[in-house]
């Protein structure tokens, strides 16, 4: 679809993520994949890590054998570049 309207590239702005439940963030982060491999999409996304974090490792918690941090890991898959408020660091 992207293509077939002639766009070069496009940006999308996702805000307050981390207001939604988990379930619609997990929703919307697997979503956002789908069009991260295509070179014309780029997503800029509003969130406390923490809150996206949490839905992340609620979501994975019955998987055994995991010593790492997943939700961290999650979000180091798709997000390139993060910019962290260090207020609540």
């Amino acid at each position: 679809m992207i293509e077939a309207a002639g766009i070069e590239k496009l940006v999308i702005y996702v805000d307050e993520l981390d207001r939604c439940s988990p379930n619609t963030i997990l929703d919307t982060l697997e979503a956002m994949r789908l069009f991260l491999f295509n070179g014309k999409v780029a997503f800029v996304i509003g969130a406390d890590e923490r809150h996206v974090s949490y839905a992340i490792k609620n979501k994975f918690k019955d998987i055994e054998g995991i010593n790492m941090d997943i939700g961290k890991e999650y979000q180091e898959k798709i997000i390139q570049y993060p910019i962290l408020n260090t207020k609540y660091e």
